[in-house]
């Protein structure tokens, strides 16, 4: 899957943990992203792929929420398509934290839980038909302090 997307994150020192990034949208971890030139996916040349999103365990405390603006089961994980709405953030500064309310619907997100026999269904072709899991709005007043996650 990673290598999918049309943008992937491949960061040349440890990533960015979700707090950092959402207390400091320009952290110096943020500018590897590059252009996937390897696979042309043309459903994904707009998307950014992102592996292990809610990864949660002793070595990674926290999960990557935050580096895209789970829950950490271990027979299977969650799939996420997250999609900004025409609102750019409020707050988004170097050195200080990402401000994304929009009402409280800075980004919204489809979540279908992983099963190995599979669980749901996401349109590509339109962001919008979907079935198997929920739709939720992610927002933050305040950086990490103020990361929200609700249910349409």
């Amino acid at each position: 899957m990673a290598i999918l997307g049309g943008y992937y994150y491949a960061p040349a020192h440890e990533g960015v943990l979700s707090s950092e990034i959402l207390n400091d949208p320009f952290h110096h971890n943020t500018k590897d992203i590059y252009r996937c030139d390897f696979i042309e996916v043309p459903l994904l040349k707009n998307v950014i792929t992102d592996t292990h999103l809610d990864r949660l365990d002793e070595n990674h405390p926290e999960t990557r929420y935050g580096r895209l603006f789970g829950n950490g089961k271990t027979t299977g994980q969650d799939a996420y398509f997250l999609q900004t709405l025409d609102a750019a953030p409020e707050q988004i500064k170097p050195g200080l934290p990402l401000i994304w309310h929009n009402k409280g619907k800075g980004v919204k997100v489809y979540i279908i839980s992983g099963t190995p026999e599979g669980s749901g269904h996401f349109d590509l072709n339109n962001w919008s038909s979907a079935s198997g899991g929920r739709w939720e709005y992610w927002f933050t007043t305040d950086g990490e302090s103020g990361f929200k996650q609700e249910s349409v």
